[in-house]
């Protein structure tokens, strides 16, 4: 179960991160590489935290339309979900579990090849907490968690290691992007508080859960550039240079 490095001040943290963990992680079954041995070496050579990458793929894209979701889109010649998997690949992340749900054969498959590993979302259509969920408890081993999302093939490796720098750098308890005209993902969570996340129900669970933080608790990891683009509507695919 979730595993603390050497460093971790308060072994409390960790060991309500691995109860909640264990309680949760028999509900997903993970197929992908086996990654247990270098994972293993990485804190014996570095002695460093391991940073835990989630990408939600598993919505239903309704407000898109067509007969494809969104994630399963082309964009550069293959489906939107395969570019937002591949630079999470890119990054410095030490495991990266992608989330599937609906047409879950399908995005499997499309982000099949790299070192990232799939979990089925059975419960998906409940909401996207339930994917907050399920990628917990296929890495338990981790002391902090980048959430980004699948329709957001802009966030680049360069974002994401800004992101794994600033935990390496600060261990904030949970930060959020933001970016010149708003904050957005990817998200930055520890061990401690995604084990709370993932007991919110609802929509906008995280958001909510994080405004409701006490101050000082949630901080910015600033961008000095536009968000990259969300793609929920059929306009924001088709602005999306393709």
């Amino acid at each position: 179960m979730a595993s603390c490095s050497r460093e971790r001040k308060d072994p409390d943290e960790c060991g309500r991160a691995r109860a909640h963990s264990a309680a949760i992680h028999e509900k997903v079954h993970v197929t992908g590489p086996d990654r247990g041995d270098i994972d293993h070496r990485h804190r014996l050579a570095y002695l460093r935290y391991m940073i835990g990458g989630i990408v939600l793929a598993a919505g239903l894209s309704e407000r898109m339309g067509g007969s494809l979701p969104k994630q399963l889109l082309p964009l550069a010649s293959e489906p939107m979900v395969s570019v937002a998997v591949r630079n999470a690949e890119a990054s410095s992340l030490d495991q990266i579990v992608v989330v599937t749900g609906h047409r879950a054969v399908e995005v499997a498959a499309a982000v099949a090849g790299g070192r990232s590993s799939v979990v089925e979302n059975p419960g998906f259509r409940d909401g996207n907490m339930t994917s907050f969920r399920a990628g917990f408890a296929a890495l338990p081993d981790c002391d902090a968690y980048v959430v980004l999302l699948a329709d957001m093939p802009g966030v680049s490796p360069e974002i994401i290691d800004h992101v794994v720098d600033t935990w390496n750098s600060t261990e904030p308890w949970a930060a959020v992007s933001s970016y010149r005209d708003g904050r957005a993902h990817p998200l930055l969570l520890s061990a401690d508080a995604m084990a709370q996340t993932v007991r919110v129900r609802g929509a906008k669970g995280v958001w909510r859960f994080l405004d409701a933080a006490p101050d000082g608790q949630v901080v910015d990891i600033a961008f000095d550039r536009q968000m990259p683009p969300d793609v929920n509507t059929r306009e924001d695919y088709e602005s999306l240079d393709r």
